[in-house]
């Protein structure tokens, strides 16, 4: 099954993400132009430096911004994932483009620290430019951090690392100025290489965790994370092959889980809904597949297990004819299992292990034939057997199924005195407290009898059906060619 985390649509999530790196291209072409000009006219390299960093600023928010515009489309037929990996690369460009950044301050740094003398003209701009930067700089780390956290985008998060950068940056040059007031002019090219240093650490980290989500490694701690979260929902028996890869601001997860083989196809189907729901609380705006593998479990009884032994059996019986193969397709019902007990000893396979009989019956498509229908009957008895040895005997009744709507005579109101002996006789069985809506109906010469009775709800379900059980042999041996007695059993006041 697949299913996306309803919290956020995908529409706000790409207009917010566009919005904040627009407005940190906005802030970049800002923040360049102001410390290249101040920086030009002073000398001074910590602010040229600032200036290339801010300008590598304005080129990543750019990239950032147009990949956001491709990564945000949806899913097509080439591109099955969606385009969420181009928020990765994008990630990947910006910390080569700071790498590339870095060794270039690094080598003006050393030029001018041993090489080259240098005059800086420090004045009250040195220090605005700087300051303002950090200002603009906090203002969008912030807005970029949120989105990004909020998201999980790692190109935006790259945005905010370039602003945040920024600040630790200048923060150095604007010591290194102090230090070139007070004439050491080394200060100046030594904070633009401390600053490389950070830029080049917090990049190296960054870019790691890029290309690992362009390798589709599983985020840290994430698969036990899921894992503890499915096992704990009642009715898993198991988790196998979490995968988890990560696309721009999607995760997308897969996993099989472990469900009891007994349990209804629609409660599994539900079961699967509560897995799913769970991942998406523990992991936003995520594609999840669940795949469900039936095994047994501690809780099954020996009529659980013949059940779905034989309804396996069922479903998996090759049909040869002239003209095709196929499936025959059968449904098993009315399962039952008797201890047999030795009736010179009184007790349940005497000296020996226990020994069970089984009876059940087939349900099978109207369009195959007895011999057919017997062949499958067999199969079924073989392959009961050959897994349940406890099984000394099986007995199947062969019936037949159409999924034709069948046209029927109502005689309710031609039959009025029949209606009232039947109502009769349900009345007289004990704990029947009503009886109505009974309903008479001829289809091609075979009579069908529905009713409704009531009882007191606080009767337990056996005694209920025994009474059912009753009031069916007693309509079954007054009538003729009666065929179906269905009774609904309702509690009194429900």
């Amino acid at each position: 099954m697949n299913t996306t985390s309803p919290q956020v649509s995908l529409e706000t999530i790409s207009s917010e993400k566009q919005r904040v790196a627009l407005s940190s291209v906005a802030a970049g072409i800002f923040l360049t132009g102001f410390k290249l000009g101040i920086g030009l006219w002073t000398g001074s390299l910590g602010i040229i430096s600032e200036a290339a960093h801010s300008g590598l600023d304005f080129a990543a928010a750019l990239i950032t911004y147009f990949a956001l515009r491709v990564s945000d489309k949806p899913a097509d037929r080439d591109h099955m994932y969606g385009h969420g990996k181009v928020e990765n690369f994008s990630a990947l460009i910006e910390t080569v483009l700071l790498l590339f950044t870095c060794g270039w301050i690094f080598y003006e740094a050393v030029r001018r620290l041993f090489f080259a003398r240098v005059e800086i003209e420090i004045n009250f701009w040195s220090f605005f430019v700087i300051i303002t930067a950090i200002v603009v700089d906090f203002s969008r780390s912030r807005a970029l951090g949120r989105i990004a956290e909020k998201y999980n985008s790692q190109a935006l998060e790259a945005d905010a690392l370039h602003f945040r950068t920024d600040i630790w940056s200048s923060s150095v040059v604007l010591l290194g100025l102090l230090f070139s007031l007070l004439h050491i002019q080394m200060a100046d090219a030594i904070a633009a290489m401390i600053v490389a240093g950070i830029i080049v650490f917090v990049s190296l980290r960054l870019g790691k965790r890029t290309i690992d989500a362009l390798m589709d490694r599983a985020p840290e701690g994430i698969v036990e994370t899921i894992r503890k979260e499915v096992v704990n929902i009642k009715g898993i028996a198991g988790v196998e092959n979490i995968r988890v890869r990560q696309s721009g601001t999607r995760m997308f997860v897969d996993m099989v889980v472990n469900v009891p083989r007994s349990l209804p196809f629609q409660a599994a189907d539900e079961l699967v809904d509560g897995v799913e729901d769970r991942i998406h609380a523990v992991v936003p705006n995520s594609d999840v597949i669940v795949h469900m593998e039936p095994v047994p479990s501690e809780e099954e009884t020996l009529v659980d297990r013949v059940r779905v032994v034989a309804r396996n059996a069922a479903l998996s019986i090759p049909r040869r004819t002239k003209h095709m193969d196929s499936m025959i397709h059968a449904r098993v019902h009315h399962v039952h299992v008797y201890r047999l007990s030795d009736s010179t000893q009184g007790e349940a396979g005497g000296e020996g292990k226990a020994r069970y009989h089984a009876t059940l019956h087939v349900e099978c498509d109207s369009n195959i034939d007895f011999p057919e229908a017997h062949a499958l009957s067999g199969a079924i008895e073989e392959k009961v057997k050959a897994e349940l040895p406890e099984i000394a005997s099986i007995a199947i009744r062969i019936d037949e199924r159409s999924n034709a709507v069948m046209d029927a005579v109502d005689l309710t109101a031609s039959k009025a005195d029949t209606v009232e002996m039947m109502r009769a006789r349900a009345l007289s069985e004990p704990g029947v407290l009503g009886c109505e809506d009974i309903r008479l109906l001829d289809s091609h010469g075979k009579i069908r009898v529905s009713m409704i009775c009531y009882f007191d709800g606080r009767l337990p379900l056996r005694e209920v059906d025994k009474t059912l059980t009753a009031i069916e042999r007693s309509i079954y041996s007054s009538l003729e060619n009666v065929v179906d007695v269905t009774i609904r059993a309702v509690p009194q006041g429900a």
